[in-house]
């Protein structure tokens, strides 16, 4: 009947929309399980560092700022002037409006945005990743590309670091995931060339965790990375007085919302990084009772308020807006010369010889000055290994040796230019011993740096070694080369000009590598025996190989 037809058109209309509700009920469970997943596992930012914005400001409000939070127990500032004393004197009303401005604005609308745009997102793990990254920290003019290919350097532990080791994986795919990768790559690199794994407290440091939880309170004070604004970047690093040792990356200009920066007592040495003056807003800078040197005079245009650094007449570093001098006693060059004739040991003999090495790798042509003075190159690595680390200590005064600091210098240029933490076998490189014994005997066979003729190296074998990276410049100042051989590594980039002046040469050996460019210097040496990667499977161009394409070792 016409009523048990519509009876049975409205059960039908009633089981569609049943239907139609369990199907939407089953996909908002879907999304929500998806949001919980990416809040807890994938996310690059702990969603929780949004949620719990309101809470870090009134910790704000709570903890007074100080400057004893920087290790700096001393300020001697004026009364009339806003300053962070020994009495934790609050912060002006002025800056912390404006630090509760920056932690509330848009948090909400950020933490939505990030987690439509996340969510679903698929991780790259394993080497893409590594490139992933490398590229990203490339392009963004954070470090140059070829730092990377020394696998000794902090810049590519940190990035091996990330790449494999690291938890939280972070994802760069829009602006403020990016900038937080590279946060935390920054901090991986101040990490490892300030000798992390001996700091005196690890404070969280390379955690699975958000690099803003990168800290902990020490004898009351705040120590590490962290302090960060409403977008996760971090205001404060303060690493005073935890036994940092090494130099300060140039990639410390990335952090671009620093307002308080303190290496105050360490053992930190070398140049000031020029990439400070990237931190617009930095107001509290304290590298005092240190080893550094250099000029600092770029930062007086900036309206830093608080300068500290070992300069004056007994510190190494000019600065004329510095507040205090004088921490550390660092001897002047004419102070240093004093003190090393008279002491003969110590400090002071070492930042003396840092920089009379210096001057003699210059002034010989040997290296330019620019990269001896970039702590990111092999060179000023050999530099400070040799000013700080050799135990050698061969004469700089003398003249007759001179030569033989050079050869010196150019071995382990050679040697961290080429990855040697990671060789195969060290072949007693860096040793305190006399160069001409930096060699072994394996299987039969000397590998190494040897033959040497009224002390200079004749022989240079490093065949087979698990070299990896590019041949230096340097490598052309040992003169005294009759035989080299870097057969079977993993060699990369083109050949050095400075070969040319191998004009004792007789026997070289460049294949299976990944060389590029041409050999072409050599030819005009009268060398006997070339071998190298040419001809049409080779990217090497040479016009007087012995052979190409040799995979065979002729010793």
């Amino acid at each position: 009947s016409h009523g048990t037809l519509r009876k049975r058109k409205m059960q039908q209309i009633a089981y569609i929309a049943a239907s139609l509700c369990v199907v939407f009920l089953f996909m908002f469970f879907l999304e929500q399980r998806k949001l919980s997943h990416y809040s807890m596992v994938e996310s690059p930012m702990s969603l929780s560092a949004y949620l719990a914005g309101e809470s870090m400001l009134a910790e704000e409000e709570k903890e007074k700022i100080t400057f004893s939070d920087l290790g700096d127990r001393d300020p001697q500032m004026q009364s009339n002037e806003v300053f962070f004393g020994e009495d934790r004197v609050e912060v002006s009303p002025e800056e912390m409006s404006h630090l509760g401005n920056v932690l509330n604005v848009g948090l909400k609308e950020q933490r939505d945005a990030d987690i439509e745009h996340f969510v679903g997102s698929s991780l790259v793990h394993g080497s893409a990743r590594l490139h992933l990254l490398r590229d990203m920290i490339v392009a963004n003019g954070i470090t140059p590309v070829n730092v990377f290919e020394n696998h000794a350097s902090p810049q590519y532990k940190a990035l091996d670091w990330m790449a494999f080791h690291d938890t939280l994986e972070v994802v760069p795919e829009d602006t403020a995931s990016t900038q937080k990768a590279i946060q935390r790559y920054a901090l991986a690199v101040v990490y490892y060339a300030t000798g992390g794994l001996n700091w005196n407290e690890q404070i969280n440091f390379l955690s699975g965790t958000d690099e803003c939880s990168w800290n902990d309170r020490v004898n009351g004070y705040f120590l590490g990375a962290g302090r960060c604004n409403g977008y996760g970047m971090i205001t404060t690093l303060a690493l005073w007085g935890n036994n940092l040792m090494g130099f300060l990356p140039n990639e410390i200009g990335a952090f671009v919302h620093l307002e308080e920066l303190s290496f105050y007592d360490n053992m930190v040495r070398g140049p000031t990084p020029k990439t400070l003056h990237n931190i617009k807003s930095l107001k509290v800078l304290y590298l005092h009772k240190n080893q550094l040197q250099g000029d600092l005079n770029f930062m007086c245009d900036y309206n830093v308020k608080y300068v500290k650094a070992d300069c004056g007449s007994s510190g190494g570093v000019t600065c004329s807006c510095c507040m205090e001098c004088g921490f550390q006693v660092i001897p002047s060059v004419q102070d240093s010369l004093e003190l090393e004739a008279e002491e003969g040991s110590g400090d002071a003999k070492n930042v003396n010889r840092f920089r009379r090495l210096k001057e003699i790798f210059v002034r010989y042509d040997v290296t330019p000055k620019e990269l001896l003075e970039d702590t990111s190159t092999p060179q000023y690595q050999a530099l400070e290994w040799m000013s700080y680390s050799d135990k050698s200590e061969p004469s700089v005064d003398d003249s007759n040796l001179v030569k033989k600091l050079i050869q010196r210098y150019a071995l382990v240029v050679l040697y961290f230019a080429t990855g040697g933490p990671d060789w195969e076998n060290d072949l007693n490189f860096l040793s305190d011993t006399d160069e001409c014994s930096w060699n072994r005997s394996i299987r039969g066979k000397v590998k190494g740096a040897s033959d040497c003729k009224d002390g200079f190296v004749s022989v240079l074998s490093l065949k087979k070694n698990s070299l990896n990276g590019a041949l230096p410049s340097e490598l052309g100042v040992l003169a005294s080369l009759t035989r080299v051989s870097f057969y079977d590594n993993n060699l990369k980039g083109g050949f050095p000009e400075s070969l040319e002046n191998l004009k004792s040469l007789d026997h070289a050996e460049f294949q299976k590598n990944e060389f590029e460019g041409s050999l072409d210097l050599l030819c005009g040496n009268h060398i006997s025996t070339l071998l190298s990667d040419c001809g049409k499977k080779g990217g090497v161009e040479c016009s007087c190989c012995f052979s190409c394409g040799f995979r065979q070792s002729l010793r």
